[in-house]
């Protein structure tokens, strides 16, 4: 099935293979670089889940865990990054709250690299020796982050918004949550959750789409009657778990994130962040007088940023910044969020700046695939982002801006 956008001017190729896994394919004409994402559906939200009916934990941080084991290959092999550098090809992979992604990016052999990448998606190779080795490594990795006042004003953030959503937890997890994983749970969880109907592939660059059809169908195997795992994400109330979340650091100035909790079941994913994207930057946007008077004020540096966020089952307008004195940033926001006049001639200039940034990710091969992949793990493509772009009204940015202001809704976390 071929998919348009008259407005980027795009085009889609989609096939929903045989083994129930989703491809979509960007051509490129006149780039010499192609990348290729497989996204598997299951990030560092599931730890907790049904199976067969039955509720099911595991450690925290083990799909972060996992994504870092599926590179080993096995005894007497090339390691897995040595075999794509050796074909001329970067691969890499990450993992977010609700899917983990590997690619490679290439400009010769493609299709042989394109194999190697859904070959190591669905072989493990675990052993006892390299997971204890793995756990120092994660746990380095979690200490380093430990002291980054914008990592753990996030997550402090996160924490003060949601009760019970997962998404409040580190996605590598605690030193202790990854001390506990073996390589039994790591296999499990890639039976669990690796399956071709949970993966997508995303392809960018001047290919042949019958012939990547054909490789994925060919190479991405049915295996097993391991049940997919069933989400249970437990019932979040509208207002915030805590109003402040203080975090000790010993830093010279105060880092204050501060975010304001919405709704994830109102309206699609897509028209959501389109939503939320616009009300930011009218908001609090580089161009507003609200911006300026925050730096005239020296509540705020040249690296304070507003953005909204939003997952398979969270959403949030928050803002982060550097400042002397949070608190009365914090009051500022709320005010700001509060009483704001939405003039339609901000509202437009804001629209058109969110669709001119839909539009130019279309200039990067790698931006393209990685954001598709990204909108695809909510069952969207950056062509729906651009409709619902193009489809958003002053009304619905305003309901937005009422519904997050109103009591209760609103967090903050100062990391000292």
């Amino acid at each position: 099935m071929k998919m348009t956008n008259r407005f980027l001017n795009e085009e889609i190729d989609f096939k929903l293979l045989t083994n129930g896994a989703k491809c979509y394919i960007t051509p490129k004409a006149g780039f010499r670089e192609k990348q290729a994402v497989l996204s598997v559906g299951a990030g560092s939200s599931d730890f907790k889940f049904l199976l067969n009916g039955v509720p099911t934990v595991y450690p925290v941080g083990i799909a972060h865990f996992l994504e870092h084991k599926m590179f080993e290959a096995p005894e007497g092999l090339e390691d897995r990054f040595s075999a794509f550098l050796s074909r001329g090809a970067d691969v890499n992979a990450y993992t977010n709250f609700y899917s983990t992604s590997y690619y490679f990016t290439c400009q010769d052999n493609f299709e042989e690299n394109l194999k190697m990448l859904i070959e190591m998606a669905q072989t493990p190779h675990i052993t006892e020796e390299s997971v204890e080795k793995e756990k120092g490594i994660i746990i380095q990795e979690i200490n380093q982050y430990a002291d980054d006042p914008f990592w753990r004003g996030a997550l402090g953030l996160l924490d003060a918004l949601y009760f019970e959503n997962p998404v409040k937890h580190d996605v590598a997890g605690t030193a202790e949550s990854v001390s506990a994983i073996t390589p039994a749970l790591l296999y499990d969880c890639h039976a669990l959750f690796y399956a071709p109907r949970n993966m997508v592939l995303t392809v960018v660059g001047e290919v042949n789409p019958g012939e990547v059809f054909d490789i994925a169908e060919k190479y991405i195997n049915q295996r097993g009657t391991a049940p997919l795992a069933e989400r249970h994400s437990p019932p979040e109330p509208e207002y915030s778990r805590l109003r402040e979340n203080a975090i000790e650091l010993g830093i010279s100035r105060p880092f204050a994130s501060i975010g304001f909790k919405d709704d994830p079941r109102e309206g699609d994913h897509a028209s959501a962040l389109a939503a939320g994207k616009v009300l930011a930057d009218m908001l609090a946007g580089p161009s507003t007088e609200f911006y300026s008077d925050l730096r005239e004020k020296g509540l705020i540096d040249d690296a304070c940023g507003i953005d909204y966020a939003a997952g398979r089952d969270f959403r949030y307008l928050t803002l982060a910044a550097a400042t002397s004195e949070p608190r009365a940033l914090g009051d500022a926001l709320c005010g700001r969020l509060a009483s704001a006049e939405l003039p339609p001639e901000a509202f437009e200039r804001a629209k058109r700046k969110q669709l001119g940034k839909t539009l130019r990710i279309f200039n990067n091969i790698g931006h393209t695939a990685l954001a598709q992949a990204d909108l695809l793990s909510h069952g969207k493509t950056v062509f729906d982002l651009s409709d619902a772009y193009e489809a958003l009204t002053l009304d619905d940015v305003e309901r937005k801006r009422r519904f997050l202001s109103a009591e209760g809704r609103g967090a903050m976390s100062i990391v000292n």
